[in-house]
């Protein structure tokens, strides 16, 4: 089974671990900071990344468009989703020298 960290950055932010098909962790930054339309950024993932069990082997990134109209500027994977894997490389290191993929992908 697949572990994966999913952000939905920026306005009305959260951050939610998957393990083994079971919800680990969600994060909100509106009910953590307690302000509407609160975003979540590098500090509340890094945050995120010391309560995982293990490392992700994917970091699902979602998205959002600027503006009203759903076909605006795309913000990460945009509103509408993506056809597939936008950036694919290694994130973390494992032992013996193998590798851990991301992805950006819709979510």
């Amino acid at each position: 089974m697949m572990r994966l960290l999913a952000m939905k950055p920026g306005h009305d932010g959260n951050l939610a671990y998957i393990a083994n098909g079971q919800l680990e962790f969600s994060f909100e930054a509106e009910k953590d900071s307690g302000n509407r339309y609160a975003p979540i950024g590098a500090t509340e993932l890094i945050e995120a990344m010391r309560h995982t069990s293990e490392i992700p082997e994917a970091i699902v990134i979602s998205g959002w468009s600027a503006g009203v109209d759903p076909l605006g500027r795309p913000i990460g994977a945009g509103y509408m989703g993506l056809d597939g894997f936008v950036v694919e490389g290694v994130l973390f290191s494992r032992e013996q020298g193998g590798s851990n993929p991301m992805a950006m992908v819709s979510a």
